[in-house]
Parts: structure tokens; C-alpha cells; sequence
């Protein structure tokens, strides 16, 4: 069998385009306990309880489509169908159908990640990573990106775009913690306010308006005594904040420690300082 190069632009079907009916005869039962994860894999999570519904199917009805596997010494590693072969193995099976392929590492990856982004719910975090894998190993710009896994550039952009953010976020990204309305006003804050806010958004139960809200009026929020009952100091702070960037026209932040404080007033430019300066009324010594 003579080792095929990878196809970008044609997709999951298009790679493996005619292979059941060409060589049916490379279908195979193989042992469950005889193949191994793909190592390309970028699913990092398997949601256990739709495992166990397709573990119930499974047991009922057998696994109605292969998976493909290629030779690995003397057992295989899995290309494609990772949830097929966990199920199968949760239903008790001892030997599952496979498609047996010839590929190299590149075809490999990219079927497992292209298998992944068009057939599966990846979570944002999980198809970032795919999409840069797939960028950078096949030296892709964004837009043929985009038209090898079939969305629009701008998808690509925001969802590359998370990898911006600090592992803690990304965490709660994977974990649902955070949505993807949420990680786009997150990404929109300077650096060191991004690890605050995303845990003040998942603390409070914040929605995307609420958080675009907060974010819009003060840039940060600092984080409550009770989650269900704000603190009294820190309504009184926020209103103080609110007060001061209406007076100045200025964004001010009011951080508190305790009983003492500080109070930060941004400005743009010296111009906008010189401004500020006369506003409060202090006048040039010189």
C-alpha cells in the first residue's frame, strides 16, 4: 500500500475519500486493548456521561462506522475515532471494526485535527489549539486556514486570539467557567487586569451584557466579600469611581487594602496630564 500525502482544502471526507470501498478488505476487528491513543489528539476532555450513552448504544447496536487505525509494530495507534474506541471499551468490547491506513505523522494530524473541528464540540481553548497546530505546521495564513476547516477568517482570528490569555484563563475557558462573549471582553482589557476580571466573572455568575457593563465602567471590579450579597464598601467604591471619571474625565480606579487606599487616574498623553493638573487646581511652582 503506497503512503498517500496529505490533502489539505478537500477535508475529513476528501483525505480518506474512497478508502472503505477501494480496499474493504483492510476492515478489520481489532482487540480494543491493542491500540493506542492518537498522539495528535487535541481533545483534552471527554464528556463521561455522553461517553456512556454512546457506550449504551454501542452495546445495543455494535460500532455501525469503523474506526481507522494505522499499524503500530505489532498493534495500532488511533487516527480517528477516539470516542468510538473509548465507548466501545466502556461497553465491555474485546475487538472493534477498524480501516487499517497507511499514513505518516502529518496525515495523522491533520485528519485527527480536522476530524475533530468539523465532526466534534471542541471547546474554545481546544480548537485554538488545533487551528494552530494545523497553521503552523502547514505554514497557513489565517484565511486558508479557514477555508480548510470551512469558517469564516474572522472565526479564526478570534479563536486564535485565546491563546493570548494567561493558562489560568484558558482554564476556565476549557472548563466552562467562561464563554467565549466572555474570553472576547476579557481579551479587550489590559494584560494585568485580564487574570482579575475573568475571576470576578466567574465568581459573580456575571453574563456577557453584565460583564461588558463592568468592564465599560471601571475596567476592573474588585472581587466581593459574598457573591450573593456585595460588600457595602465596594458599592460605595465603585460609586466613588464612577464619580471621579464623570469629574475628571478621566478613568479613575479606587483600590482598597484594609482601611487604607490608593486612587489611580489614567491620562492619555502630557497634554491630557497638564489638564488634570488644572482641573484639581494645582498650580505649576515654577
Amino acid at each position: 500500500m503506497s503512503k498517500r500525502t496529505p490533502r489539505l482544502g478537500k477535508g475529513l471526507e476528501a483525505l480518506l475519500a474512497g478508502t472503505s470501498d477501494e480496499r474493504p478488505g483492510d476492515v478489520v476487528a481489532v482487540g480494543t486493548e491493542a491500540i493506542s491513543p492518537n498522539p495528535f489528539q487535541p481533545r483534552r476532555t471527554f464528556d463521561e456521561e455522553k461517553l456512556r450513552e454512546l457506550a449504551d448504544s454501542i452495546g445495543t447496536h455494535g460500532v455501525v462506522q469503523p474506526i481507522i487505525v494505522r499499524r503500530s509494530g505489532d498493534a495500532f495507534q488511533l487516527v480517528a475515532g477516539e470516542r468510538r474506541w473509548r465507548a466501545a471499551k466502556l461497553a465491555g468490547l474485546d475487538e472493534i471494526p477498524a480501516l487499517v491506513e497507511d499514513l505518516g505523522d502529518r496525515d495523522v494530524m491533520e485528519i485527527a485535527l480536522i476530524e475533530n473541528l468539523q465532526r466534534e464540540d471542541l471547546s474554545p481553548v481546544e480548537e485554538a489549539r488545533a487551528y494552530e497546530v494545523l497553521q503552523k505546521e502547514f505554514s497557513l495564513t489565517q484565511r486558508e486556514l479557514a477555508q480548510r476547516v470551512g469558517v469564516s477568517r474572522s472565526q479564526v482570528a478570534n479563536v486564535l486570539r485565546l491563546l493570548q490569555l494567561p493558562e489560568e484563563i484558558q482554564g476556565m475557558i476549557q472548563s466552562g467557567l467562561l464563554s467565549m462573549g466572555h474570553a472576547k471582553i476579557v481579551l479587550g482589557l489590559e494584560e494585568d487586569l485580564r487574570e482579575g476580571f475573568a475571576s470576578e466573572i466567574a465568581e459573580r455568575g456575571w453574563s456577557v451584557r453584565e460583564a461588558e457593563k463592568a468592564a465599560a465602567r471601571a475596567g476592573t471590579v474588585e472581587r466581593p466579600r459574598s457573591p450573593k450579597a456585595p460588600d457595602p464598601t465596594d458599592v460605595f467604591l465603585r460609586d466613588i469611581e464612577r464619580r471621579l471619571t464623570s469629574a475628571l474625565n478621566s478613568r479613575v480606579n479606587v483600590r482598597s487594602s484594609g482601611k487604607r487606599g490608593k486612587i489611580v487616574i489614567e491620562y492619555r498623553d502630557i497634554d491630557d496630564l497638564e489638564r488634570l493638573l488644572a482641573t484639581l487646581g494645582v498650580e505649576d511652582d515654577g
